[in-house]
């Protein structure tokens, strides 16, 4: 819009000129609030990359002969780490200190937890809150929320899979299972290193009687994370229950 010449002069042609308070005056304060947001701007440019330079010095420790600096690394990229360090802390989980392999677990499932969009992770807070609290609908809806924010956020899908199968329906209808079903596998092809997201179908599968299929899902989980109980358990069923 056109300013006012109101914001101009006061009409004399001499020393009476008073100082402009519209553009004129106005202009060198946006051009600092500018030069402010650029400085931010190359702070955070900074800090981004000190963050990825750090990740990548962890993943490198984690085949360090010394198994403490192992278990540094594998606790460290817990804080630091993104979807680049996954492959590396998954081959962490075979490692011979079990103490390393727990801390790669718990490192994997921090990122999975975060690699969501803000609005998306903030919602699975909510959900994993209500799942505390045993409100296994409201967590639900809250996961849904979160997938609708973020529909490549797996550990939404794994947790609205867990919330399904922890329903108030015991057992739970095989509607609901199959629909838990497709969280899991949906999880499974996002995030490929899930270990969960394969246990979670395996016993989906289970659930609906097919236990061929429930067998393979748990063998991928336990050959992604060699010490995963629940999916070595579910075989060892399984295999009590095939014919031989």
């Amino acid at each position: 819009m056109r300013e006012s010449s109101s914001f101009g002069f006061d009409g004399s042609r001499g020393g009476g000129e008073k100082p402009r308070v519209g553009a004129a005056q106005g202009e060198p304060a946006r051009e600092h609030v500018a030069h402010d947001d650029f400085a931010e701007l190359l702070s955070a440019g900074a800090a981004l990359e000190a963050v990825r330079a750090e990740s990548k010095r962890l993943a490198g420790m984690l085949s360090s002969p010394i198994a403490s600096e192992r278990l540094s690394a594998a606790v460290g990229l817990g804080a630091v780490g993104d979807a680049g360090c996954v492959p590396s802390l998954a081959e962490a989980l075979y490692d011979e200190d079990r103490t390393v392999a727990e801390a790669a677990e718990t490192s994997l499932g921090t990122i999975w937890l975060r690699a969501g969009t803000d609005e998306a992770v903030e919602c699975l807070v909510r959900g994993l809150s209500r799942l505390d609290a045993e409100d296994c609908a409201g967590a639900s809806r809250a996961f849904t929320r979160a997938i609708e924010h973020d529909p490549s956020y797996a550990e939404a899908h794994v947790q609205r899979g867990i919330a399904l199968l922890l329903s108030p329906c015991d057992p739970p209808t095989p509607a609901v299972v199959r629909a838990a079903l497709e969280d899991f596998e949906r999880a499974a092809a996002l995030a490929p290193e899930h270990f969960m997201a394969y246990a979670g179908a395996g016993n989906c599968l289970l659930s609906l009687g097919d236990l061929e299929r429930a067998a393979s899902a748990h063998r991928r989980a336990v050959a992604i994370n060699p010490n995963l109980e629940c999916s070595m358990e579910a075989l060892a069923m399984i295999r009590r229950r095939l014919p031989r």
